[in-house]
């Protein structure tokens, strides 16, 4: 396992995909919180106040994008060199070479998600320091470091699965894009409101609207389950850390724990299986 990490390390470090990727992250991460504080200073002269924690995590939802390019590239030359039977021929073990894999990976998501964190240090500058208060940025930190670990793990099996590597950061992409629909669609759902009601212009007055039930509002086991897969979806954590709504970070971080682990089983189970002639 050592000499396998050494060598993927070893890779890495030389890979100009993965710092291509890390300075995508950097450039991408400085451009939000440069928008983000002109249009905190255009508020601002408007009477409305805003602070760092408005625009922090602003990358937040896209940080799945780049881990799943990196992974996709970086393990698709396993099979192009043909790297992954030459390391079968000398003696590792599927299950060894899938961890070294997956602990490489993991590092390169962990090294992007801190550039990310780095490209908003201007913010303190720019427009001030966060209202949330130093501990709970740590704490989405620690979240973001979870979320990160879960879509290493699953892109590290998605990299698995095929010997092309286009093919790969394609199927790669699209399972981001359809997990990011998914957690887009559920936040909606769990953020609509209880009771319709308001007030419309009717032959120009304002008349107060009766008061009605939302049928889109969630109640009972179905807000469960959509509260469940929020949670469990990475893109889903990641939409709460943009809108600053994580309030049980320890919980989150748990479940990015349990679904990194099953995640990692499952595919070192289907690699063990896998036909590499």
């Amino acid at each position: 396992m050592n000499r396998l990490l050494s060598a993927n390390f070893m890779r890495l470090r030389k890979s100009r995909e993965f710092w291509m990727c890390v300075l995508a992250t950097l450039l991408i991460s400085l451009g939000m919180i440069y928008t983000g504080a002109k249009s905190a200073s255009a508020l601002a002269q408007r009477g409305f106040i805003k602070y760092l924690d408005d625009y922090y995590f602003q990358f937040a939802p896209y940080a799945g994008a780049i881990m799943a390019i990196f992974i996709s590239l970086f393990l698709g030359t396993e099979y192009s060199d043909g790297t992954i039977r030459n390391k079968l021929v000398v003696g590792h073990t599927r299950t060894n070479i899938y961890l070294a894999n997956f602990l490489t990976c993991l590092t390169g998501s962990i090294l992007i998600t801190v550039m990310w964190f780095i490209g908003g240090l201007p913010g303190l500058y720019l427009i001030g320091f966060f209202e949330m208060g130093l501990s709970q940025v740590i704490a989405y930190f620690f979240v973001a470091i979870g979320i990160a670990a879960s879509f290493s793990a699953l892109f590290v099996w998605i990299s698995t699965l095929t010997r092309d590597r286009a093919r790969t950061v394609v199927l790669s992409l699209v399972l981001w894009t359809a997990m990011a629909l998914a957690a887009s669609g559920i936040y909606d759902r769990l953020h609509e409101v209880e009771v319709n009601g308001g007030v419309a212009m009717i032959n120009g007055e304002f008349v107060k609207m009766e008061d009605t039930p939302n049928p889109l509002y969630l109640t009972g086991a179905a807000r469960m389950v959509f509260e469940l897969l929020y949670r469990i979806l990475s893109t889903g954590q990641a939409v709460a850390m943009l809108s600053t709504e994580i309030t049980t970070p320890v919980l989150d971080i748990a479940v990015s724990v349990v679904v990194t682990a099953v995640i990692t089983v499952i595919g070192i189970l289907s690699f063990r299986r896998k036909d590499l002639q």
